[in-house]
């Protein structure tokens, strides 16, 4: 879905693949990636497995996969991000934390809180 440049958009956005924000948007989105094209503004809520802000982010904004913030990006409120990459000139302001790695990925197996590292664990005993 793209957002063009001179569109409002206000509402939420639910099960979508792309979202490409050249325009002004104030809403919640689930997607698998987002991008805010220079001049681009999105405010709200926004989960999503990649994103790269070029233009403005103001919200909640969690990535689970790579924030991508270029020289001319600026996110501002509660990021959460798998993996960050800034570019020299963007900026991040509010509070950041970093997101698990997901299990398959990290070697762990996450059962309710307990962690379990498999490569370590010794094979039950049989009697």
């Amino acid at each position: 879905m793209i957002v063009g440049r001179e569109i409002r958009l206000k509402g939420e956005i639910t099960d979508c693949d792309l979202l490409v924000v050249e325009g002004t948007i104030e809403a919640s989105i689930v997607a698998r990636a987002l991008e805010i094209a220079i001049g681009g503004s999105y405010t709200g809520s926004a989960n999503a497995e990649e994103a790269e802000i070029a233009g403005r982010f103001s919200g909640e904004l969690s990535v689970s996969g790579l924030l991508r913030v270029t020289a001319r990006g600026r996110v501002d409120g509660t990021i959460r991000y798998g993996r960050l990459e800034v570019a020299a000139g963007g900026t991040l302001a509010g509070t950041l934390s970093v997101l698990p790695p997901p299990a398959e990925e990290s070697g762990t197996i996450v059962e309710s809180d307990t962690t379990t590292d498999t490569a370590s664990t010794p094979p039950p005993e049989t009697a």
